[in-house]
């Protein structure tokens, strides 16, 4: 879950890896990354499901000031559990390293990033 500093590399480049679950009604940051997603998806017309589990990816560019951020989220329900039963004090939190695994697993298959030749 947050907090961890892991890595993936994903077409040559290096990412930190940060998961996490959420319900839709959970209180989010104002001003973050989450809220943005959620209001660009909304403004769009989709739904989003009532509880989801995401990864996001951050790959700092060469001068660290710019960043590569890609954030992938899936629903929660088809795990049989709620955001509540896998965050840390949660009673299936032992169960979250399976899925997490499995989750991040997904994100490296479905993400595609190629380098574009220089011109």
């Amino acid at each position: 879950m947050r907090g961890e500093r892991r890595h993936t590399t994903i077409g040559g480049l290096d990412f930190y890896v940060d998961t996490w679950t959420e319900a839709k009604n959970e209180k989010t940051t104002p001003g973050s990354d989450l809220e943005h997603i959620r209001s660009l998806i909304q403004a769009k017309g989709y739904k989003l499901p009532a509880e989801m589990m995401s990864v996001r990816l951050v790959h700092l560019m060469d001068d660290k000031r710019k960043e590569l951020m890609i954030i992938y989220a899936e629903d929660l329900a088809p795990t049989g559990f709620t955001a509540t039963d896998l965050k840390k004090s949660g009673k299936a939190y032992d169960q979250w390293p399976v899925i997490e695994k499995s989750l991040v697993e997904r994100t490296e298959k479905k993400i595609g990033i190629k380098e574009t030749p220089k011109p």
